[in-house]
């Protein structure tokens, strides 16, 4: 780690001395608590996002009036490419949409150029993006993650108890305003919350924005249990739905660190891409199976859009590894990231 906030520089990294302790600590727990929530022989899902809320099809087209600076790896020339998107809730007991959780976004362009950065998935044509529909995270770091998730995957009293330590005060703030009720994932903006290289030395994070011209029609119905699917089946089944895709630039890396994810970046927003999702039929066995059984990693990437921190470098291990134990533990069924 730096010394002091006046060591750091654009687009650099500062890793803990004792981050690998932590990484391995997660893994044991979420070994652990997988094992307690799906019994041998039954299919294994992720720990995070398990519940799916739709897999579909999707275009993402880099614009061609992107200012030139920005025109590094994956928009570095304007070009629609074909992907999927799924839709998803964070929590890792699958619950009714209407309580209070974290959504997310992944999208999987296809055809994308260049050597990929995980040895497994070098010449694999894809570039991952992974978002929420939070600005910044819970945790400032991984070592504080790690008192978070050691403490949510024994027991909720466990997890009470350590909140609500004085200590941890600033965690349980955030961690209440990190949850929220959602009326529509189509309709909702999502944030990578961790940063990404845009070329050497440079770091941004990526948004992506609804562009429908105005609210989806969709309810919180406490009634159906997914009703965000549902409100996803009626949306898509009449119309396309747009997003606008942006990246936010580092421009002060002492108020804009790349280490502390629960900091808010106050720099622009910058228009590279839209995403079309068209009218689609996508509740199928086959969509579904495809969803579930898709990996996602931040990793899946090229070296101009490293992932960058200390949630993304633990990312790199714990989903190699989690992914591993979940085929292991599921016994030859093909399980995603």
């Amino acid at each position: 780690m730096a010394s002091s906030n006046t060591d750091l520089l654009p687009g650099k990294e500062y890793a803990r001395p004792d981050e690998q302790v932590y990484i391995d600590g997660m893994i044991a727990d979420l070994k652990r608590h997988l094992e307690e929530l799906y019994p041998k022989g039954e299919k294994m899902l992720k720990h995070a996002h398990p519940k799916m809320h739709g897999y579909v099809k999707a275009e993402f087209t880099v614009l061609d009036n992107i200012d030139g600076s920005l025109k590094v790896g994956l928009f570095q020339v304007p070009k629609t490419y074909s992907a999927y998107i799924r839709f998803s809730n964070g929590e890792s007991k699958v619950q009714p949409d209407a309580k209070k959780d974290v959504r997310g976004m992944a999208i999987k362009i296809s055809d994308a150029p260049g050597r990929k950065l995980l040895d497994d998935a070098a010449a694999a044509g894809v570039q991952d993006f992974i978002m929420i529909d939070n600005e910044t995270f819970m945790s400032k770091d991984i070592k504080e993650f790690h008192g978070v998730m050691h403490a949510l995957t024994r027991s909720k009293l466990r997890l009470i108890l350590f909140l609500l330590n004085p200590m941890h005060f600033s965690t349980l703030g955030r961690l209440m305003k990190f949850r929220k009720q959602c009326r529509h994932v189509l309709d909702s903006n999502y944030y990578s919350v961790t940063p990404y290289l845009l070329g050497e030395g440079r770091a941004v994070k990526y948004h992506a924005r609804p562009a429908n011209g105005g609210p989806l029609e969709g309810n919180i119905d406490k009634k159906d249990d997914n009703y965000l699917r549902t409100n996803m089946i009626k949306t898509l089944s009449v119309q396309d739905v747009v997003f606008d895709f942006f990246v936010q630039v580092q421009t002060d890396a002492n108020t804009m660190p790349v280490e502390d994810p629960t900091v808010k970046w106050n720099s622009p927003f910058i228009k590279v891409a839209s995403i079309r999702i068209p009218r689609q039929e996508f509740d199928t066995d086959e969509r579904n199976e495809m969803g579930t059984d898709a990996s996602f990693s931040p990793w899946h990437s090229t070296a101009e859009h490293r992932p960058l921190g200390g949630f993304n470098r633990a990312r790199k291990e714990i989903y190699y590894v989690m992914s591993k134990f979940r085929q292991k533990h599921s016994r030859g069924h093909t399980t995603g990231s």
